[in-house]
């Protein structure tokens, strides 16, 4: 049986098995009924159509386009459109700025609150990387070094964790022998980009011998800009001329790939980006 629509009418779309997309024009008018104060006058029609008004793309004047008997169509928007906005990659990134900007402290928070209540390795793992992300790396490596005193002292997530909080706290040679240990018990991680930029990293920052093969194996498995930015950050550093070009070449496939960035990997390269930039222009 077809849902109905706010005229009263069926929706043989709907009969006949084919979904409904929330168009650009009926959240419009949605937002207008919302937020305009003509929209609650007796006389106002068509802030808030109906939904063969919305089709049309003009207002019959029929009565369910009154704001006074609109109820139907805010129970469409709230039980059709409004959950399947949720899973679309706009809402998630805008959800998390939203939450992040009213409640910055909520993710450390709440895995406080869940490894207080039950002091599991798991809920400790999240606790020490939600530390992280807040920038709280001190805390977060004492949560990472106790979960590597125990039985899970060998795994993944642990060593990486470990590895991660300690170059944050600038212990690049301690992260340098934590990343070792991954690679030898996880030989998968040494394919893996967050392990092998972190390792070139560590290697970079103590001047250890193999620093150019570490991030040039990190280079073929990166997922992002990180790699070529900081690899070139560090042949800059480098006396040969050879290796400024090289630095050069890696900063220009940056800007030039980012031409063609979707918003998402925009928003996510961002601070790669920036640094390519201000490195491109100490070359002019």
């Amino acid at each position: 049986m077809g849902s109905h629509v706010p005229d009263g009418r069926i929706c043989h779309n709907r009969a006949r098995g084919r979904r409904w997309s929330a168009g650009p024009f009926f959240i419009l008018r949605l937002s207008t009924c919302l937020f305009s104060e003509s929209a609650f006058t007796s006389s106002s029609r068509c802030f808030l159509p109906c939904m063969r008004c919305a089709r049309t793309r003009a207002c019959t004047g029929c009565s369910s386009c009154s704001p006074f008997r609109c109820w139907a169509a805010w129970r469409t928007f709230f039980a059709i459109y409004l959950p399947e906005l949720r899973y679309s990659r706009g809402a998630r990134v805008a959800t998390r700025a939203v939450s992040q900007l009213i409640d910055p402290n909520r993710a450390v928070r709440e895995a406080r609150n869940d490894f207080d209540r039950t002091p599991t390795v798991q809920h400790r793992l999240r606790l020490g990387e939600a530390l992280l992300e807040a920038g709280d790396a001190k805390e977060a490596r004492q949560h990472f070094e106790q979960a590597a005193t125990g039985p899970f002292a060998g795994d993944h997530a642990v060593l990486l964790g470990l590895a991660r909080a300690q170059f944050a706290t600038g212990d690049a040679a301690p992260a340098q022998a934590t990343l070792a240990a991954l690679f030898e018990a996880h030989r998968a991680a040494r394919q893996q980009p967050d392990p092998t930029l972190l390792y070139a990293r560590a290697l970079a920052a103590t001047g250890a011998p193999g620093t150019r093969e570490a991030f040039e194996q990190a280079l073929a498995c990166a997922n992002d800009a990180a790699a070529r930015c900081l690899y070139g950050e560090w042949l800059l550093t480098q006396n040969g001329a050879a290796d400024k070009e090289r630095a050069r070449t890696l900063f220009d496939e940056i800007l030039r790939d980012a031409r063609h960035w979707t918003r998402y990997a925009k928003d996510h390269n961002r601070e790669w980006l920036q640094r390519a930039q201000a490195a491109q222009s100490s070359f002019r």
